[in-house]
């Protein structure tokens, strides 16, 4: 009987692992939670996630880039920047459809639930850290209640 004692510790254990498999660190610098809508091939696509520095120095995101799309562009609102994203020392800073986000251009398939790619980030002090972006269905925006 001492099994069924553990399942519960078990499961927690395995939720937590799952749950930090969407977290990733470079240089004070933590990606939490990289994802994307389910999308149709097009020609663009948003992918959200936020930047957290944890060190005491400023860096910037410079750049972007994934095989599964002809290009990734840095945008403010519609304005595609050339010059990278501030992340300021012990700020955290959210692409999540703020003023800020992440833009795939041209994906080359249709992206559905529970696919996954790597997207490469570059960093201008940090330098290069490679997150897994997940499909998932639309979400909600923090804070509101419905879809967007």
């Amino acid at each position: 009987m001492p099994a069924p004692k553990l399942a519960p510790f078990v499961l927690a254990l395995l939720l937590g692992a799952a749950a930090a498999a969407h977290d990733y660190a470079k240089a004070g610098l933590f990606v939490d939670h990289p994802w994307m809508p389910v999308t149709a091939s097009g020609l663009e696509a948003p992918v959200y996630f936020s930047i957290e520095n944890r060190g005491e120095t400023a860096d910037r995101l410079l750049a972007a880039s994934t095989p599964r799309a002809r290009a990734v562009e840095l945008r403010e609102g519609s304005r595609r920047l050339h010059t990278g994203i501030e992340v300021g020392a012990g700020a955290k800073l959210a692409l999540e459809g703020g003023p800020y986000g992440v833009v795939l251009i041209g994906p080359a398939t249709p992206l559905s639930k529970g696919q996954s790619f790597p997207l490469s980030l570059r960093f201008e002090s940090a330098g290069e850290l490679e997150v897994v972006i997940h499909v998932e269905p639309r979400q909600p925006a923090r804070g509101r209640k419905g879809t967007p």
